[in-house]
């Protein structure tokens, strides 16, 4: 860890302990999601991004994902791959993420798969 707080991350307002925070949540997210590191990060990322959450936040990010995972047909893998579009559109209009994550998981429930209830998240969306 001591190359990576010398690459200057502290320098560009992320603090270095919050930094690995980040790391351990985005590796939970990795193992239990059935996906690569930069896959659960990027996730991760994304939604702190998109609802403004932040590190103490993802703990409680990473659970939902995992609920998500268990009541849908979907792995962390394929929300890494098909939420953005949908989290972005929806939190335009005001849908929280627990509304989104659990539209994911009733969808693929149903046998949609991930990139098709991202179509179908952003449709509704724009009908809002």
């Amino acid at each position: 860890m001591p190359r990576i707080k010398s690459l200057g991350y502290n320098n560009m307002g992320v603090d270095y302990g919050d930094s690995v925070k980040f790391i351990e949540a985005a590796n939970k997210v990795s193992v239990g999601g059935f996906t690569e590191v930069g896959d659960a990060s990027n996730l991760l990322t994304q939604i702190m991004n998109i609802y403004g959450k932040t590190v103490e936040d993802v703990s409680k990010v990473s659970d939902q994902l995992f609920v998500v995972q268990e009541d849908g047909v979907v792995t962390v893998a394929d929300l890494a791959s098909n939420m953005g579009e949908a989290m972005t559109m929806g939190a335009n209009y005001n849908v929280a993420l627990e509304d989104i994550l659990a539209s994911y998981a009733s969808l693929t429930k149903q046998g949609r798969t991930a990139s098709t209830a991202q179509t179908q998240l952003k449709a509704k969306s724009l009908v809002a």
